[in-house]
């Protein structure tokens, strides 16, 4: 066969085989290794004309170990040994072929699945080779790969394995190479050289470690990837684990075991078990050393597990050690020598008979005295080398059999005992309910849950109860209720009420507290009076009916949620029938002293009530009551409240008050009474509860109940407790421990360093004291609704809103540490506001009402602006400095944040000069913006000696030599590889474009922080871009701790405000922060600012782009799909499709055609230049804006270009080129020009793809648009239709200026999410 370009470079991988064979021998191999296997009879039929000669090479391939014999009785099958399948299979299609292409056309259409595996390899079809293995990896054998694994010709093989099986397959070359004692390093290096090769860099990391681990059982090294505790693994964990196994510290090791198997139980399909033989004897061994009732749990555990080959492979030592320990060592030793055996793994029979030997367990396997692995001549032959510490085995002490017999007897006793208790512990932490319906029911078995209530229940089947599955959690009534399901065909709920009388595990519906039913039982009674027609009738309270039959039971329902059963004996059941069934007589008036004398004699049988009897009953009567009960039950934030009375005291039967029988029939201790209610004593009393509760309109049928209104009523319990009482039968109740009042709480301020601590408490009316701590943690957690503060579990005290509205203030700006509330001393302003305003009774020191009058002498300073400003400020200019120099002399910092071009270098000149005297500042800034800081300073302060620090050849000097009157300039990238800034002692320090250091976490904002001034200024215009946490960061520089730790302000404010929207939170952020901050915008202060115009063009995508885009969109959502949170392969995908919205040239450069916006731009161009006007052109694709630059060329418009490379000196050159028109178009790349730029020359601003962040888009329009423009401003957003582009401008609505959200209220923050980002790509 003529060879293809791929097979002809696989020579040049694969050298030629000579195996030493005969043509017939090795045309007999192919013909295996085409089929797979086969039967001699089939041999025969295909390649011999004679037995003799098949048998002969048969012969000789089994000789040289080529091919395995598979006996069945009636036949024998060949094939090809794995181990040197695909070499051999390669090797015949290389240089075999025509051999091949002979056998083909006689062994028919069947061809093995392995064969077409190389054979596709061998062709270069590498989307066959993925299809085979998808379909068909777990029929291969990890042998067929070992061979090839590090073999360049099969690279495709391994290419395109799923890496999870990957990683399966190192794991098995190395335990293999472990069992069978040929582990050494060439195994090792192919096994590290394989993962390095094939799998990504987090799955090559932890199967680094894998191989490491093995290395360490070879020659006891320990590898460094093994030594990074910050990445720690279920690997290196379990090598610590040892190592501290030998130091003799069993129990780190237990800890260090169980820290590796909770991070195997990831992804182990069985959990809390190694596959691996020497970690799970190390594991057992573990267990055993430490010899506590845990690892006796474990043990018995391990023991325990379903889905394990025990008696061989990984676990066999493990096992057999496990069964030692418990006296079963010699029950399963046979199976294991029969199951090793077979395996034949030399280090496997090594450790099996090393552990019969030291337990003294009858051994019949063959010695093997030597191994080639370190670790286990170290603990199983006892030879000292680069393992520390005495083998683990001999330091078990062996028992003796009459130890292990006493403490099997022991192990009988405990686990009786234990079953004892634990059929005790069933009965009382499960049991079965009954589900009813309108006719039928269902049994539900329950558990305790952990928070101590019952679990919703589990449906049992009637079989299985009946069968006496549940018996061990059955008491007399469920045993009762089995024994009537198993005697019918068919049961409803009638059925079984007569056994669950005064049970509480009847529900309707479903299981909850306030859906339980109450079944009690009402005595059967005849009722004898003088009917209208003057004939005494006989009436009765059981429901029989007319149909001649008397059942023994009778259900009535009297209520919501409540049945009466009335259960009849034999006796009464025939005197039912006798009397209404069996006879129809009228029994006139004159038959009274008859049927009087017959009712003597019928009550022995039944009750009966007439007023032929004396007392008007054969009952007693007793004395009625009319108090009120209030049975409250929790549910789902609310409660089910539910108002009754009972009639007779200790009695069962309820009625809402002034409902029901006047007459009740009740029973205590089985003894039979009537009782008269006073129906007009329960109304009044009603009558009167409503009205202590707010006149709440008590239902018959229950009402849900509010926590505050539930509250109103316990709070005047006292005055309820003449005649109602508040029942809680399914919790503890709520208690109301009295009013919080401001003139009785009492506050300490004591001054520190850099807080105040605030110390107190409250009287309550009832003298009960409650810590100022525990008020403020209340309230931070939410705990106050309308009127009540929750302090415990079921404590409140009321509290007014007002005084709420105060004391929730004073909770946002405190921080509980370690027991004590603290403020900062920059929320002195704050705290005074709120202690003053809630009335409280406040005790500060001097420190604190110093700092007060100072607070209060600034709010009146009115400092000039200092005359040697070469500036004329603006009115909002000038209170931007005295706003600045107020702060600055009580000890605060501040954040000037006007919106983009208002002047906010010219202020902060201003304020330099103003404190220049005190000593040298700093200014740290962009490098994009230090020529501008230089230049205005040069021009607004010459007085000022400013100093460009990336400039000086000897930093150190210029650093010595400073004094008043001088300014440092210096870069964000200076400012961390230069440490003497931070050791220097500043007079101002000023941040420019501080959302710099907005990310808490980088090496940036850490050496922010390390900086010293007595006064602190960050500038932005945008102090907010993305989330709350950026705002921390800034002001944790600006005013430490002002907004409490970044625990405390996750908790506080960016949970409620970014995840619920609370704008009551959002307000007290504000509120804190409003003093520290200054934020103007453009439309509030310039009055000259001309109009800016912002157009959205949508560009429509070629159809050819179209198809390259959903392409992409598809491959992006299969990306997104298979990840569970952000990663770099995500952003990845998101970033392609963002580029190829703009240009398919930019993700597939065989794409010729002009791109679609690129055909807007050169439209929107020649009209914009057409007039006398200027453009800036952004994009955040570098690459884009080169395409850009090719077709400005080819249709002649001069442009600036402004990228990253642009020194400062030549973007100064460029801007000032452009601002005297020189040229007419400027390309700006986003990240390199969207600061510190003065472009006001332009009128026309076009941004050709829209950033994540709004905010980020208009500083780039702002570099025109700012003090300066005379013209009116037309902003053009390209954007692509149809594509991720339309997403992110929708995401512009929720993001757009986060700041005004915090001072404004009316925009909220949010970070990308895996879900967010999967909606970018779904189509609309």
């Amino acid at each position: 066969m003529k060879q293809t370009e791929y097979s002809s470079s696989l020579i040049n991988l694969f050298p030629e085989i000579d195996y030493g064979l005969t043509e017939s021998e090795y045309s007999l191999m192919v013909l295996l290794g085409i089929n797979g296997e086969m039967g001699v009879s089939d041999i025969k039929r295909h390649l011999y004309k004679t037995t003799q000669q098949r048998d002969a090479d048969l012969k000789t391939l089994l000789d040289k170990g080529f091919i395995i014999r598979v006996s069945a009785y009636y036949n024998n099958t060949y094939f090809v040994r794995d181990d040197i399948f695909l070499t051999f299979v390669l090797n015949s299609l290389l240089y075999h072929y025509d051999c091949i292409t002979s056998l083909q056309r006689t062994c028919g259409y069947y061809i093995s699945t392995r064969w077409n595996l190389v054979y596709s390899i061998y062709k270069g079809k590498e989307d066959i080779v993925r299809s085979y293995l998808k379909w068909n990896i777990n029929a291969f054998s990890y042998d067929l790969f070992y061979p090839v694994m590090t073999h360049p010709a099969f690279r495709m093989i391994f290419e395109n394995m799923e890496e999870g099986y990957l990683e399966k397959l190192t794991a098995n070359y190395l335990e293999t190479a472990l069992a069978f004692d040929e582990l050494n390093e060439q195994v090792l290096s192919r096994a590290s050289e394989f993962t390095q090769t094939y799998l990504k860099s987090d799955e090559m990391e932890v199967q680094l470690a894998m191989v490491a681990t093995y290395r360490f059982f070879f020659d006891g090294s320990i590898a460094d990837v093994l030594l990074n505790r910050k990445k720690w693994n279920e690997w290196s964990l379990a090598v610590a684990a040892i190592l501290a196994l030998y130091k003799g510290e069993y129990e780190q090791a237990g800890a260090l075991f169980e820290a590796s198997l909770k991070c195997r139980n990831k992804t182990a399909s069985i959990k809390n078990v190694y596959n691996s033989l020497v970690l799970s004897y190390y594991l057992m061994i573990c267990y055993v050393l430490q010899d506590s009732e845990k690892s006796k749990v474990k043990i018995t555990q391990y023991l325990n597990k379903k889905k394990i080959d025990f008696t061989s492979g990984t676990n066999a030592a493990a096992f057999f050690l496990a069964n030692i320990v418990q006296g079963n060592g010699e029950k399963y030793l046979e199976q294991i020598i029969k199951d090793i055996s077979i395996v034949d793994a030399p280090t496997i029979i090594l450790m099996v008979k090393t552990i019969a030997e030291h337990f003294k367990v009858r051994n019949i396997l063959a010695p093997r005295e030597n191994s080639n692995i370190g670790i286990i001549r170290h603990e199983f032959l006892g030879e000292k080398g680069a393992f520390d510490g005495e083998p683990l085995l001999v330091r078990i002490k062996v028992k003796e059999i009459w130890e292990i017999a006493l403490d099997n007897l022991l192990s009988i006793v405990e686990k009786k005992c234990s079953e004892s208790s634990l059929d005790t512990a069933n009965v009382k932490r499960k049991r079965l309910i009954y589900i009813v319906d309108d006719y039928s029911f269902a049994i539900k078995e329950q558990h305790i849950l952990k928070n101590g209530t019952w679990s919703a229940g589990t449906n049992i089947s009637t079989y299985s109860f009946i069968d006496g599955v549940y018996d061990d959690i059955c008491d007399e009534q469920d045993k009762s209720i089995k024994s009537v399901i198993s005697s019918r065909s068919y049961c409803e709920k009638d059925d079984i009420f007569p056994y669950l009388i005064g049970s509480d595990r009847v529900f309707e519906k479903c299981y909850s507290p306030e859906n339980q039913i109450k079944i009690v039982e009402e005595k059967p009674y005849i009722e004898v009076k003088l009917t209208s027609s003057s004939n005494y009738s006989f009436l009765t309270n059981v429901p029989i009916e007319r149909t001649g039959h008397i059942d023994r039971h009778y259900v009535k329902k009297e209520g919501k949620n409540k049945y009466a059963v009335i259960s009849l004996s034999k006796v009464q059941a025939e005197v039912f029938a006798a009397i209404f069934f069996q006879n129809n007589t009228k029994f006139p008036v004159n038959s009274a002293e008859y049927i009087k004398q017959f009712l003597t004699k019928l009550s022995s049988i039944i009750e009966i009530h007439s007023p032929l009897l004396e007392t008007g009953s054969s009952l007693e009567s007793r004395p009625s009551q009319s108090h009120l009960y209030l049975r409250v039950i929790p549910k789902a934030g609310a409660f089910q409240t539910q108002l009754y009375v009972r009639p007779l005291e200790g009695g069962l039967c309820t009625f809402f008050p002034g409902e029901g029988k006047s007459v009740v029939y009740d029973s205590i201790n089985e003894v039979r009474y009537q009782v008269k209610r006073n129906k007009d004593e329960e109304i009044n009393n009603l009558k009167h509860l409503s009205e202590l509760c707010d006149n709440i309109v008590f239902e018959e049928d229950g009402n849900i109940l509010a926590a505050d209104e539930l509250l109103t009523i316990v709070e005047k319990s006292n005055e309820l407790s003449d005649f109602c009482t508040i029942e809680w039968p399914e919790s503890k109740p709520l208690k109301v421990i009295g009013s919080l009042q401001s003139g009785k709480v009492n506050i300490t301020v004591n001054s520190h360093e850099k807080w105040f601590e605030l110390e107190g408490d409250a009287q309550l009316k009832d003298n009960t004291t409650l810590s100022l701590a525990s008020i403020l943690n209340a309230i931070s957690l939410g705990e106050y609704n309308r009127g009540f503060l929750k302090l415990g579990e079921n404590e409140f005290a009321s509290l007014s809103s007002s005084l709420y509205k105060y004391l929730s203030r004073l909770a946002s700006i405190t921080q509980n540490t370690k027991g004590h509330e603290k403020v900062s001393i920059f929320q002195v302003g704050a705290l005074s506001e709120a202690l003053d305003k809630a009335r409280v009774q406040i005790q500060g020191d001097e420190q604190y009402t110093s700092l007060q009058k100072r607070i209060e002498q600034a709010s009146r300073l009115v400092p000039s602006v200092p005359n040697n400003l070469n500036a004329v400020l603006r009115d909002y200019q000038v209170e931007g400095f005295r706003w600045l120099a107020r702060l600055d002399y009580w000890g605060a910092g501040g954040c000037l944040a006007d919106d983009m071009g208002l002047g906010k270098t010219v202020q902060t000149i201003a304020f330099l000069l103003y404190k220049a005297e005190a000593g040298p500042s700093l200014v740290v800034m962009p490098a994009s913006v230090m020529a501008n800081w230089y230049s205005e300073l040069s021009r607004f302060a010459p007085s000022l000696r400013v100093i460009p620090l990336n400039e000086q050849s000897d930093r150190k000097k210029a650093l010595e030599g400073l004094g008043p009157n001088d300014v440092v300039l210096a870069t964000y990238g200076l400012l961390i590889r230069e440490n003497q800034i931070v050791q220097t002692q500043w007079n101002v320090v000023c941040l420019d474009e501080a959302h710099t250091i907005k990310n808490r976490g980088t090496k940036m904002s850490a050496v922010a922080m390390q900086l010293n001034a007595k006064s602190r200024i960050i500038l932005t215009g945008t102090p907010v871009q993305n989330n709350l946490g950026e705002l921390w960061n800034m002001f944790q520089f600006l005013n430490p701790g002002l907004l409490g730790s970044y625990e405390s302000f996750q908790a506080k404010f960016i949970n409620p405000i970014e995840s619920s929207q609370d704008d009551d939170t959002r307000q007290k952020l504000k509120r804190i922060i409003q003093p520290f901050m200054l934020r103007r915008l453009k439309s509030e202060v310039v009055d000259e600012l001309p109009e800016k115009t912002d157009i959205i063009r949508n560009v429509e995508l070629t159809d050819e782009e179209s198809i390259v885009y959903e392409s992409l969109r598809l491959s992006a959502k299969r990306e997104l799909e298979e990840q569970k949170s952000v990663n770099i392969n995500v952003l990845a995908a998101i970033t392609k499709l963002r580029r190829a919205a703009c240009a398919v040239s930019l993700v597939n450069p065989e794409a010729k055609a002009e791109p679609s916006k690129i055909t807007e731009l050169k439209s929107l161009l020649n009209e914009i230049l057409e007039g006398d006007d200027s453009v800036l052109v952004f994009s955040q694709f570098t690459s884009f804006l080169d395409i850009v630059c090719k077709y400005l060329d080819e249709e002649h418009i001069d442009y600036f270009y402004l990228n990253g490379a642009v020194t400062l000196k030549k973007r100064q050159e460029m801007v000032d080129a452009f601002q005297r028109k020189e040229k007419r178009v400027f390309l700006i790349s986003l990240k390199a020009g969207g600061l510190g730029l003065n472009l006001t020359n332009a009128n026309y601003i076009i941004h050709l793809d829209p950033w994540w962040n709004p905010a980020i888009e208009q500083q780039a329009t702002d570099r025109a648009y700012r003090i300066g423009q005379k013209r009116n401003v037309t902003v053009y957003h390209l954007i692509a239709k149809g594509t991720i582009e339309e997403k992110i401008l929708r995401l512009h609505k929720t993001k757009r200026d986060l700041a005004s959200a915090i001072l404004e209220g009316t925009s909220e923050a949010t970070s990308m999410t895996i879900d967010q980002l999967k909606e970018l790509v779904e189509m609309d």
